[in-house]
């Protein structure tokens, strides 16, 4: 992470109740980088996900499953809204 403030793609910014917990911010620089990568992880994705042929949506499914399941077992459990985000992709 130091690298990525350091570049300035990203902020740290304080946690609004926990002092001890530093939050991480997108600068318009990060935005940027992930706009301008997002296409070549996309062809990525599809390339890797390619050899599970029909069987990409139930491995999705099963990945999603597993994060969430797992998530309570977690040393840093995920915050509540990333929880639901997993949850939603279809």
């Amino acid at each position: 992470m130091t690298g990525l403030v350091q570049k300035g793609y990203v902020v740290r910014v304080e946690h609004p109740t926990d002092r001890r917990r530093r939050l991480l911010s997108l600068t318009d620089g990060g935005r940027r980088l992930i706009e301008k990568g997002h296409p070549l992880a996309v062809i990525a994705s599809e390339k890797s996900l390619g050899v599970l042929g029909d069987d990409v949506a139930e491995f999705r499914s099963l990945l999603r499953r597993f994060i969430v399941e797992n998530d309570a077992h977690s040393r840093v459990p995920l915050e509540p809204a990333v929880t639901l985000s997993i949850k939603a992709i279809g």
